[in-house]
């Protein structure tokens, strides 16, 4: 036999050799696919968490709005507590003078 020629058993050993590889390349491939498959599942469901999450969070203009509301709020009692301390130093201050009187009247009686 020619030695520039394979003999059968290395033809079918090379085939063998094909078709190992064959199956080897087509294992990795299906692990490839299911990794990418199960990766994907992951990612959509942390896509799904976050739609929930942004869908129950307020908008801008809703936040923009109830600072408006809280803002008007403080602003009335920012109001009515210097209202309130404007009567109190006005009542004080009519005190004083209603104390002050009645001494005066006591003390111009007393002198009687």
């Amino acid at each position: 036999m020619d030695s520039n020629y394979a003999s059968k058993d290395d033809i079918i050993h090379l085939r063998e050799l094909m078709e190992q590889h064959d199956e080897m390349a087509q294992t990795a491939i299906d692990k490839a696919e299911k990794s990418v498959d199960e990766r994907l599942k992951g990612m959509n469901e942390f896509r799904e968490q976050l739609n929930q999450m942004i869908a129950t969070l307020a908008t801008k203009e809703q936040m923009m709005s109830l600072i408006d509301a809280v803002n008007i709020r403080i602003d009335g009692i920012e109001k009515s507590q210097s209202e309130s301390r404007g009567r109190d130093k006005a009542l004080a201050a009519i005190a004083i003078l209603a104390a002050g009187f009645i001494g005066s009247v006591v003390s111009h009686l007393l002198k009687w």
